[in-house]
């Protein structure tokens, strides 16, 4: 371990460490887990913990730092461990477990969590987690300021609910950023399309972007720093608030619509050239200059050549 231990993330009793430190609990790691500010380690189907637990996400009872923790949690045969700012575990019985204190409630300890499905793949972003089973289905539950549990509404949930809007979709694989989801399809697609879906709310502006499109050996990166590379065409939702993505699109249309103006102005203009040395003869030069320019008025840039003539 290295780096800062403000809360004690390193296992190690000093601040912070410059060089690779041994953590000296255990002789042997099966799989470690990395949070901002807490880190989970399993070992022999056993949980240990230490840095933070402000939030309850060490799993121990108690809402304390600890630094080095010797002693496991109370869940065995634990084949899967997963860090946020809270924590989850999944037993080789296909169990799952929840613990830390928040919008789930106060699981200071592992706490079971009913899911008959058989879970493929659990990821946790800021305060909210999703499941996908071996069916292709994909779950959510926790905090949804954002929208990121893609239930048309911003209600946060404590149990895990289904996504019924991609219950048509065979997903193959998702990630969980902050406060956004991004899922994978075995749905081979070529077009782009934006399959939006909106609520009828004109202060909710939520939306379900559902992008259609072709990934060959790119790689998807979420917030949290996760890598998939994708070897098929497939598609790609992105759940959630997307807010910036309509002011874009208006700013592209407001530009659209100047630039169609100032095409209009400009056919006046040779029109009027055209009338003008056509009629110049049998007409008041000045009535048909000051025509012309009543209807461009707001164009600085467009000149009167004609007007001398």
């Amino acid at each position: 371990m290295c780096g800062s231990n403000d809360y004690g993330q390193l296992g190690l009793n000093c601040y912070e460490s410059f060089v690779p430190q041994q953590v000296l609990c255990l002789d042997k790691y099966d799989k470690v887990k990395c949070c901002i500010t807490h880190t989970l380690v399993l070992n022999n189907g056993q949980v240990y913990s230490f840095g933070s637990n402000k939030n309850g996400e060490l799993g121990n009872g108690k809402q304390s730092i600890s630094y080095n923790q010797l002693k496991p949690l109370k869940i065995q045969n634990v084949n899967k461990i997963y860090a946020s700012n809270f924590s989850a575990a999944i037993t080789s019985k296909n169990e799952l477990y929840l613990w830390g204190s928040g919008i789930f409630g106060e699981f200071l300890t592992p706490t079971k969590i009913d899911f008959p499905q058989q879970i493929k793949k659990i990821k946790l972003g800021n305060g909210f987690g999703c499941i996908l089973d071996e069916d292709g289905q994909i779950y959510s539950w926790g905090k949804n300021s954002s929208g990121e549990l893609a239930q048309k509404d911003y209600i946060p949930r404590n149990d895990i609910q289904h996504i019924k809007q991609l219950k048509s979709k065979q997903i193959k694989t998702f990630d969980c950023g902050s406060n956004f989801v991004v899922c994978i399809s075995q749905i081979q697609e070529i077009s782009i399309n934006y399959d939006q879906i909106i609520k009828e709310n004109d202060q909710l502006k939520q939306k379900l972007l559902q992008m259609e499109t072709i990934f060959k050996n790119q790689k998807i990166k979420s917030q949290a720093d996760l890598q998939y590379t994708m070897q098929q065409e497939c598609k790609s939702f992105d759940l959630g608030i997307i807010q910036d993505q309509l002011e874009q699109k208006q700013k592209i249309i407001q530009e659209q619509e100047k630039i169609i103006q100032s095409q209009k102005d400009r056919i006046i203009y040779l029109e009027s050239q055209l009338y003008y040395h056509q009629n110049k003869e049998n007409i008041n030069q000045n009535s048909v200059a000051y025509a012309f320019k009543k209807d461009v008025k707001n164009q600085n840039n467009l000149t009167f050549d004609f007007y001398n003539q």
